[in-house]
């Protein structure tokens, strides 16, 4: 008989696999829309105990149910420009990971998101989104040379270890091997989702001095990235 480990571990293979298979689907037009219907919406046997978490910034062309051809009950999905692991963002998240059910944390940003392209410009955009891009601008000043899917890349790294490192019941689970954390990217021209291996994706491969420069922002935000490396490889 399987320990709840061995069981979590099987489910995190199958929520991936879902997802990636519905990501497919988006791309070829074939979507299946599964458990769209008003018996389901009223069916509260589901209610609140999602498979997945999406983080993914605020870009009206990124729809997370659409994206990954999902249903009712199966996705909580978190907005907010970036994305960004902010206190109110992280609440949410553990909203639905205390509810046992969730299995995978999806931290998606997509290559061209406009508050991270605003972050870049610096330009004048009203003190809400100065404000926003302040802080993008203090993590990612030393990388506005990079394309802007390298920037993607290490945004969705950066927020995957804070959400690890700033959440108590993430980093348990996460360590306990029955919640996994993904960063993603997302390519709005074709509906792509790739998956990124939590520390150094290989494709893309970012450059040195991007990979050196996450180790230090994680580093001053109190992780310790090759532990960390070490306990989810």
């Amino acid at each position: 008989m399987l320990d709840f480990v061995e069981r979590s571990q099987l489910e995190i293979a199958k929520v991936k696999k879902d997802l990636m298979e519905g990501n497919k689907r988006h791309m070829n037009s074939a979507w299946e829309h599964p458990g769209l219907s008003h018996d389901k919406q009223n069916d509260q046997s589901f209610f609140m105990r999602p498979n997945a978490v999406v983080l993914c910034g605020s870009d009206c062309r990124v729809v997370p149910h659409f994206i990954f051809d999902q249903g009712l009950g199966t996705l909580q999905v978190v907005q907010t420009g970036g994305p960004a692991a902010s206190p109110e963002t992280l609440a949410a998240i553990d909203y639905a990971v205390l509810e046992q059910a969730c299995r995978v944390i999806i931290v998606l940003c997509t290559e061209d998101d406009p508050v991270m392209r605003a972050a870049m410009d610096y330009g004048e955009h009203g003190e809400n989104i100065a404000s926003q891009s302040r802080k993008f601008y203090k993590t990612f000043s030393w990388a506005a040379s990079e394309g802007p899917r390298d920037i993607a890349t290490m945004n969705a790294l950066y927020v995957a270890y804070k959400c690890t490192l700033h959440s108590e019941a993430v980093r348990k689970r996460v360590n306990h091997g029955v919640l996994e954390v993904i960063p993603a990217l997302h390519n709005v021209l074709t509906g792509e989702v790739t998956f990124l291996p939590f520390w150094t994706p290989e494709d893309p491969k970012p450059s040195d001095v991007v990979e050196a420069n996450i180790r230090k922002r994680i580093l001053a935000d109190g992780g310790d990235p090759l532990t960390m490396r070490r306990e989810h490889s």
